[in-house]
């Protein structure tokens, strides 16, 4: 059947019927396609965003925390206080914040294969049923 319609002589029921189910079968089929590309899309969507909060997340603990230690250590330095394990504390901090920010892309990279995986199956899927 033609893209975008047209005039269809029927000399008959059955030349009316075939024409008939060739473009409900046509929209069945557009139909299918447009409900995968939307399951497609929500899935890129919400993987995104639950990968945006946990980097955002980690963001924010990563700055509280920094700037706990940062006033920490002005706060004792400005009062006097020896401080000697101030470059330990520093390096211990940063490793630890290296750690989340590791862990956090790690956690981003599985959640895509997991989407990648999804959307092999529902393709799969759509195509199994054509």
């Amino acid at each position: 059947m033609p893209a975008g319609g047209g005039f269809v002589n029927v000399s008959s029921r059955a030349d009316y019927d075939r024409t008939l189910e060739e473009v409900r079968e046509a929209n069945r089929r557009a139909f299918n396609e447009v409900s995968l590309s939307n399951a497609v899309s929500r899935n890129s969507v919400r993987t995104a965003d639950v990968a945006s909060d946990a980097a955002l997340c980690v963001s924010n603990i990563i700055s509280r925390e920094s700037n706990r230690m940062s006033d920490d250590l002005s706060r004792r330095w400005n009062a006097g206080e020896e401080v000697p394990f101030s470059s330990e504390a520093l390096a211990l901090q940063q490793r630890r914040h290296r750690a989340l920010l590791d862990r956090v892309s790690a956690f981003s990279e599985r959640l895509r294969q997991q989407e990648d995986q999804a959307r092999d199956r529902m393709n799969a899927a759509a195509e199994a049923a054509r």
